[in-house]
Parts: structure tokens; sequence; C-alpha cells
């Protein structure tokens, strides 16, 4: 038997194209990940084999270092988290430049496309050290019309959040224009449109070489595009005020309609027949219910919690509704025992842990709460000096603000522990709809949950499920005393 030139090594027992992806899995997730998706490709390996592909590739040839000078970082941001050096990423090999006195960022989440790769880098400020991000391009410096209105957006004070979803809508938007040869400022509603079905192929096929059959899951759902085509509207509103007018080929203008619903805005009169602006192009996306704990379910989370401070945690976003970052941000005096209430301040914090609201807002808490809130200080708390309520108190370093990674590890433990899947933001549905089912109010509700806009509220949680109406209906006796048996 002759052996096929070029289909695998001599005596190789695997085919040089096998080789290659196996080196490929072994480069990007190294041995015990790896493994695991190659038994989910039908490839049949251990760990250690793909360790020993990686090891058995040839060292990459070695080139000059591009040097780096103050003109690649004359932008008003800069890149900045470690002192050793400025790590460039460039195809996936990290190359690392001496920068007196500058800064260092880590390996951020990469996207290749035709032409080269496109970064979402996080980027602190070395002055203020407030958080944002940017996009870079394939020679490592930011793509100048996002850094342009991300650097618009972190001075309005956006959160670094927003900051981060319209970077990595962009640095999406930008490599498909990079990909398909377009420039951003001459782009046809047909590019849009196929930016659109590009979005929703899974990416080993958005090259166009293969055709999608129907079959294959869509990569982005339709929720996810329609917020994708929303950040380019708000990027090309922004680019506008700089001569690039685009705005007519992402919106139209509509005849003033019949509002869904009874509730109208306040002066809703004065501009009741101007027309209304509409995005060009939307997916019709299924409304989805926020998801809620039963009141088994936030049990078994608050007795899962081996320590007072993270009991105190769930039972405040259980009773209060406020968001994580809000609770991560509050201090001791934000709380009043006496008063029985506490307080929402904006304000930057060393976590990082941010109120989504500019406004501050007080929310009233029960005495149990507060009772909880009294012994987690004299049994866990005791004389450790800080303003913060949530802190690591067994961790390192001790004594500083809970994080958002610490309390995500959290979840993980306890979801571990109850073999159930929740999420904090959970807690604020949940309180939420219990004080929508209970009668209270919608603009209590609304004030409460620190929403701007009561149509927020409206939107998000005036839903009705098939427990409720089936609760109605009981009370009201419509399944009882029928006229017709059935």
């Amino acid at each position: 038997m002759e052996q096929a030139p070029g289909l695998t090594r001599r005596h190789g027992r695997v085919t040089e194209r096998l080789r290659q992806t196996m080196s490929a899995i072994g480069l990007a997730l190294a041995g015990r990940a790896g493994a695991r998706l190659s038994q989910v490709m039908g490839i049949t390996t251990s760990r250690t084999t793909l360790l020993r592909r990686v090891m058995d590739l040839p060292d990459p040839a070695a080139t000059q270092p591009r040097a780096v000078g103050v003109d690649d970082f004359a932008l008003r941001r800069v890149i900045w988290s470690r002192p050793e050096g400025v790590l460039h990423v460039v195809q996936g090999a990290v190359r690392v430049g001496d920068l007196c006195g500058g800064g260092g960022y880590l390996p951020p989440s990469m996207t290749q496309i035709h032409g080269g790769f496109m970064l979402v880098q996080r980027v602190v400020s070395p002055v203020t050290q407030q958080e944002s991000w940017t996009v870079l391009g394939d020679d490592d410096v930011p793509v100048g019309p996002i850094e342009r209105y991300l650097s618009y957006l972190t001075d309005i004070e956006r959160s670094p959040n927003t900051i981060k979803a319209y970077a990595h809508d962009l640095k999406d938007y930008f490599g498909f224009l990079m990909q398909h040869g377009l420039d951003w400022r001459e782009v046809r509603l047909e590019d849009l449109g196929e930016f659109v079905a590009w979005l929703r192929r899974p990416p080993r096929m958005r090259d166009g070489d293969v055709a999608v059959l129907p079959s294959v899951e869509a990569h982005c759902t339709e929720s996810t595009v329609n917020r994708k085509l929303s950040a380019l509207l708000a990027f090309y509103e922004h680019a506008a005020r700089h001569g690039v007018d685009l705005g007519e080929l992402l919106i139209t203008w509509q005849p003033a309609g019949r509002r869904r619903g009874s509730w109208k805005p306040f002066l809703h009169h004065v501009g009741a027949g101007r027309p209304v602006a509409r995005r060009t192009i939307s997916l019709k996306a299924p409304k989805k219910l926020p998801r809620v704990l039963t009141a088994a379910e936030t049990q078994s989370v608050l007795d899962a919690c081996g320590r007072l401070r993270d009991r105190f945690l769930f039972a405040l976003l259980h009773e209060s509704g406020v968001r994580i970052g809000e609770a991560l941000g509050l201090r001791h005096e934000d709380i009043a025992p006496a008063e029985r209430e506490l307080s929402v301040v904006p304000r930057l914090n060393d976590n990082g842990a941010r109120t989504k609201s500019r406004q501050m807002r007080q929310i009233p808490v029960s005495a149990e709460l507060v009772r909880l809130y009294a012994d987690y200080l004299h049994g866990e708390y005791d004389d450790l000096d800080s303003d913060y309520v949530f802190v690591n108190l067994w961790g390192r370093p001790h004594g500083r603000p809970l994080t958002y990674a610490a309390v995500y590890d959290l979840v993980r433990r306890i979801r571990r522990t109850t073999g159930m899947d929740f999420d904090p933001h959970w807690f604020r549905h949940g309180a939420a709809t219990r004080m929508l089912r209970d009668g209270v109010p919608i603009e209590v509700v609304s004030k409460v949950l620190g929403h701007a806009d009561i149509s927020t509220t409206i939107d998000t949680y005036g839903h009705l499920t098939a427990e409720d109406a089936r609760r109605v209906l009981e009370d009201a006796g419509w399944f009882a005393g029928r006229e017709v048996t059935l």
C-alpha cells in the first residue's frame, strides 16, 4: 500500500488536517478545556496529546519588535493596568515593549476577520482611575471613529458596562466593513441588511464561502441584533455632528399613530401630531418575561449562605430590589436603622461598583433586614475600619470592598450547593413582581427601582403570567357556578 502524499506524515496515525486542528485547539485552550472541546467536535484525544501537539510546533521566527513612541499614545486616553510595560497582542502572539512610565493592558477578547484582528480592550485613566473601553485595530492603535465616540461616552459619564457593550457592537460592525472592503462613511441600506445577515451566521461561516442552511441556529438572537443596530444608530448620530450624515439611512419618520396602551407621558398632547422616528431595520424579537425566584428558591439561597455577610447581601437584594452594583457600593452611612431606610447614592467606588441611576433614592426596608444587618456587624464585621458595608473578611486583600467577581464566585458556589441556577439580578425582578402583585402603584415601584422613566417599569414588569390570571379568575368565581356543564 502506497502512502498518499500530503495526507499524513510518515508513520503518522492522524492526518495533517487533524494534526493542525488539534494544535490549534491546544494553543487556544490548552489541555483539559481543549480535550472537552475536542470531544464535542468528535475528536477522540487526551489533554496530554493536545499539549504534546503544541510542544511539537516549531518556535515562531523572532522579529524586531516595533518601537512604541509617544505618538502612538497621543490620544487622550491611555491603556493602563500593569506597570511592567505595554503588551501588544497581534495574531495571538504577545510582545512586550518597554515604555518608561507607561502602562500595560492584558490580552483582550479577539475577533479574527479577513485582513487582520480587532480587539475590545479595557482602559483605565492613570489620572482619574476611571474605567472605560476601546477597540484596537490590527496595528495595535485604537480605531479612530470608534475611539472618538467611546471617548465622548466616557466624557458624559456613561456606565463602563454600556461603553463595553457599544465597543463590542462597533467592533463587529467595523469588522464586517473591513471584511467587505466598505467605508463606514459611505455605506448603503443594502450593506446594513447584509450586516444583519452576517451577524446571524455562525462566525466560521461569515466568509461567504459556505452556504448556511436554514436549520443552522442563528449566532445572534433577534434582540442582540436589534441592540447592535441601536448602538450603530447612536454612533452615526454622533458622527453626524462631525459631517458624516447617514442618519436617514438608519431611521425613518412615520406619522404619529396611536400609542399602545392607555398610559401616555406628561405633555403627550404637545407633540401628539409630530412624526415619530423608527429604526429602518429592526428584527421582530420575542418578548421574554423576566426570570424571578419563587419563595422556596429564595429561601434555599439564603439557607445555603454559610456567613452572615452573604445572607445579608442576598436578603438585601430580595427585599429592596437594588442592583448588585448598588449593593456593593453601599456605605454604612447609607443605612439608617432607626428610620429603616437605605439610600442609594451615585458615587465612584474603589471596587468599580456603580449605580445605574444618576439620582439618589431612598428605599424603605423591614425591621428584619435591619436586625440581620446588626447581626452581621456584631458577628463578623466586628471592629474593621471600612466605610463599605460588604468587604472581604476572609479573602485577600482583607478589608477591601467586595467586587463583582467575588460575588459571582459566591453565586457559583451556591449554585453547586443548591443545584439551582440563578443570577443576582433575578432578586430585583422578583422584588418588582411581588410589589406589583401586592397592588403597589406602578409609579411607586418605578421610584423604588430607580427607573428614570415609568415606561421602563411598565415594559419590563407589566406582565401577566398564567398564575396571575388564574388567581384573579378564581377570586372572581370564574371556575365556580357554571351555567353550562362541561
